[in-house]
């Protein structure tokens, strides 16, 4: 009966059994990772508590250049953009070209392959992603995601990734800054957000390029 089920879920409802079954092939994976979320929302709200920001130009911009925690990332290190959406709860972080909502954390909806355009779209950060594609990707809204699972990666330097987590988040500092700023922190509570200038963004991506060179 259980064996029915699972394939009467296979043919109605063919993302929910990619989830399970994903769960179920990871689940060493997965317990790890709930152990390190755990832990990240521990440093989180400790970070939160002890952070100083100080007002500079049209936001609460950080000092210098942030040192991003890196500890827990097993995967690739990748880069992207988003919009800032609204929904019925308050805003989240959307895709720029399709109707996307993203959460912290992200299973795309079929594995990425040559002969499909699945996958959660990213760069990668290396000399040829970097150069080629992260400047048409550099928005106000932008970040770090570690991906696992099927990676696809295109010669123009974007990735199609079957899993992703964001990392950190940086806001671009601009008249838009504050108005985003709470709201993303609510519904994203246990990511790094940091306000930037686009010289400290860049600097950082430049920064991690050359870490994931010499990995």
């Amino acid at each position: 009966m259980i064996l029915d089920a699972i394939g009467l879920m296979k043919v109605n409802d063919p993302k929910k059994y990619q989830e399970l079954m994903y769960e179920a092939t990871h689940a060493e994976e997965i317990a790890a990772e709930k152990r390190r979320e755990a832990e990240r929302l521990r440093e989180e709200a400790e970070r939160l508590a002890g952070l100083k920001r100080f007002k500079f130009g049209h936001g609460l911009v950080a000092a210098g250049v942030p040192d991003i925690d890196f500890s827990g990332v097993e995967g690739m290190t990748a880069f992207r953009t988003w919009d800032v959406q609204q929904t019925g709860v308050g805003l989240s972080l959307g895709s720029t070209a399709m109707s996307t909502s993203w959460k912290s954390m992200m299973i795309a909806d079929r594995i990425p392959t040559k002969s499909n355009n699945n996958g959660l779209y990213c760069v990668k950060l290396d000399p040829l992603g970097l150069m080629t594609r992260a400047a048409s990707y550099f928005g106000d809204v932008c970040g770090l995601l570690e991906l696992r699972g099927k990676v696809l990666e295109h010669t123009d330097g974007v990735v199609r990734a079957e899993w992703a987590r964001i990392i950190c988040i940086f806001l671009q500092a601009n008249e838009k800054t504050e108005s985003v700023y709470g709201g993303l922190c609510c519904a994203y509570p246990t990511v790094p957000m940091y306000v930037l200038h686009k010289e400290q963004i860049a600097e950082v991506l430049l920064r991690v390029t050359v870490m994931q060179v010499m990995r």
